[in-house]
């Protein structure tokens, strides 16, 4: 049975365990800013399971939460691209989140660090969070090791990922 317990520090030393260990594990992936963390949190809520944060972090952080559910199931969230998370959660729920890429850009803009940006695409100095958010959708963030965002999604629909839309 997993259990994550804020008061158990050795159970949640390292999280990626469970998805080695328990055939209840759910990973809750997709595009930054598509809704991860919201449907991770339904997802665990619904099940009456913790959700780990994100798969394969060695700590916790913000975004575990419901730590105190004892249950054999736990949700962990990803962003990592199809070829990166299929094989090693064989046997494993994976849910893939596909959010309008117009609303992912809206939504991630504003924590798009620019710098970053700007100094992969020298060339684009003059572009504000929007329009970088929009070249990371369209062509990949380099920077980020993102690919753009109609290939990482393509990499789950082609493998016949179960979705969210």
């Amino acid at each position: 049975m997993a259990t994550l317990a804020a008061e158990e520090p050795d159970a949640v030393k390292s999280k990626a365990c469970y998805a080695d260990e328990s055939p209840l594990t759910v990973l809750v992936v997709g595009y930054p800013k598509s809704g991860n963390t919201w449907t991770s949190r339904l997802v665990a809520e619904a099940l009456g399971c913790p959700v780990g944060g994100f798969w394969q972090k060695s700590s916790l952080g913000w975004d575990a939460v419901g730590l105190e559910r004892n249950s054999p199931h736990v949700v962990f969230k990803s962003h990592h691209p199809a070829d990166q998370v299929l094989v090693p959660m064989a046997g494993h729920k994976v849910l893939h989140v596909v959010r309008d890429p117009r609303d992912v850009a809206c939504s991630g803009a504003p924590f798009f660090p620019l710098d970053r940006f700007h100094s992969t695409h020298p060339d684009r100095a003059y572009v504000d969070g929007h329009e970088a958010m929009v070249c990371a959708l369209v062509e990949g963030a380099a920077g980020y090791s993102l690919p753009a965002w109609f290939a990482y999604n393509q990499g789950f629909v082609d493998r016949d990922v179960h979705q969210i839309r």
